[in-house]
């Protein structure tokens, strides 16, 4: 599993661009790879509206999340997904 960081919000079809570019290897300049930690680390402390994590390839998958705590919960529980 890997996590990114890109400034600004995607629309749909445009996360669905994003994921398939990153699975082919071939992701954009402005995105900045990040372990679990380091995601973490990032979002804690803010104020969240809402957290989604997208799992691309055949079995795609969708996560909403509506805290950092249960965000943090779920990766730290999850380590491989």
């Amino acid at each position: 599993m890997s996590y990114f960081k890109l400034e600004g919000g995607l629309k749909h079809p445009e996360r669905v661009a994003l994921v398939r570019r990153v699975q082919e290897g071939n992701p954009p300049h402005a995105l900045k790879a990040l372990t679990v930690d380091e995601l973490i680390r990032e979002v804690e402390g803010r104020k969240a509206k809402h957290i989604w994590l997208e799992a691309g390839g055949d079995e795609r998958r969708e996560h909403g999340f509506l805290s950092i705590s249960e965000l943090k919960l779920f990766l730290r529980n999850n380590p491989s997904r």
